[in-house]
């Protein structure tokens, strides 16, 4: 193929504006991935207040639970305690009761 001299500066002259677009794009395409960049950053940032903001009301009822259920089961302890003394007291008591009646010693395997 041959070529003169009129075509070659059209060509070259083409290639200056085609660089210049390319450059164009590239510089709109860095802006729009940075502006995608930033709302992504603002959105995370947003979801992570709304996350730590139902999280506290949550670990307050749940620390709250917990509080309940270690006071109940020491209520429970100290109850089952309790009535562990209240019945080897009554035990005893009948022990004793019945040694009156019968006037000896008897031994009651429990």
């Amino acid at each position: 193929m041959t070529t003169n001299s009129v075509d070659m500066q059209v060509m070259l002259h083409q290639t200056g504006q085609v660089n210049r677009v390319q450059r164009g794009l590239q510089k709109q395409q860095q802006t729009e991935e940075q502006i995608l960049g930033q709302m992504l950053q603002q959105d995370i940032k947003e979801k992570e207040k709304t996350v730590k903001k139902t999280e506290q009301p949550l670990q307050k009822k749940v620390q709250d639970e917990k509080d309940k259920n270690r006071e109940s089961n020491a209520k429970k302890k100290k109850s089952a305690n309790q009535l562990k003394k209240d019945s080897s007291h009554d035990e005893i008591q009948i022990m004793t009761e019945i040694e009156k009646l019968v006037g000896g010693q008897v031994d009651i395997k429990v």
